[in-house]
């Protein structure tokens, strides 16, 4: 479908005015929604300012369309959707009508693509939706002594324009008690974090370190009622780490229990959109 729509145009009176603008807003040429079953969820960039997106749901084009690049919004931080934004696959395809707009990154880190994701759910999906400030439970990542740090984070010599930096498989980190994260701020980590079942609430990051590092840490704990009855085998009780101490003790960082306000994107309307 033909889109030809540019975000000064769908914003008025669509979103409220804490959802602050691009300095230019980029314009859709082509946008393709297409309702999807279930399969491999993918996102691309491809050459030519074109992106893709297979089988995935809404909540994960609101989290990037108003998160930071490399942080998008928390599931706790989008707040009065309908239940089908969880629910509802779709393949969409935007293409740039200027494709220089929107150059080929690692979705996650792009900080051009939410801005047009902003433009396509304004128009095709008439979402209204504004931020606010709401107080939740949090950590916060603050060192633990001083300036010193652990033997398991180092500055990162990664460049991240050139490949994707991030969270990163590998030999070192098979398993899902551990996370590796490669090339990223502490900024990216912390919100990495809750990705371990023990930190159950987001995490900000307070330590002051500013660059790039290469991080891992690893936990081991019980697994859970379903994860035994599948025949994942019992930690001895000597073996059980928890990932509070391993930050502590191979990052020289800490996680402390407390209170912040954290930007919540409020959903005031949202419409399943015609397919095209």
């Amino acid at each position: 479908m033909r889109m030809r729509v540019s975000a000064a145009v769908v914003w008025v009176g669509m979103l409220a005015a804490t959802l602050a603008q691009t300095p230019r807003s980029p314009a859709i040429e082509v946008a393709s929604i297409k309702a999807s079953g279930n399969g491999t969820p993918t996102l691309m960039i491809e050459p030519g300012g074109r992106f893709v997106s297979t089988h995935n749901a809404v909540r994960l084009l609101l989290s990037l369309a108003f998160g930071q690049p490399g942080m998008g919004l928390r599931g706790d931080q989008i707040v009065d959707a309908p239940s089908w934004v969880n629910t509802a696959l779709f393949d969409i395809t935007i293409k740039a009508e200027t494709p220089a707009d929107l150059p080929v990154r690692f979705v996650p880190r792009s900080p051009e693509l939410a801005s047009f994701l902003r433009v396509l759910l304004a128009d095709r999906f008439k979402l209204a939706a504004h931020m606010e400030k709401r107080e939740r439970p949090v950590y916060t990542l603050v060192m633990r002594n001083g300036t010193r740090l652990g033997p398991d984070v180092h500055p990162s010599s990664v460049d991240c324009a050139s490949e994707p930096c991030g969270t990163k498989p590998s030999r070192e980190c098979p398993t899902i008690s551990c996370l590796q994260d490669i090339g990223v701020t502490m900024d990216q980590f912390a919100y990495d974090l809750p990705r371990s079942p023990q930190v159950d609430r987001p995490v900000l990051n307070r330590t002051g370190l500013e660059g790039r590092y290469d991080l891992i840490v690893r936990w081991l704990a019980q697994p859970s009622a379903a994860r035994r009855a599948a025949g994942v085998p019992d930690v001895a009780q000597a073996d059980e780490v928890s990932i509070f101490t391993s930050i502590q003790d191979r990052l020289g960082l800490k996680l402390e229990a407390t209170t912040a306000p954290l930007d919540t994107l409020v959903i005031d309307h949202l419409e399943r959109p015609t397919e095209d």
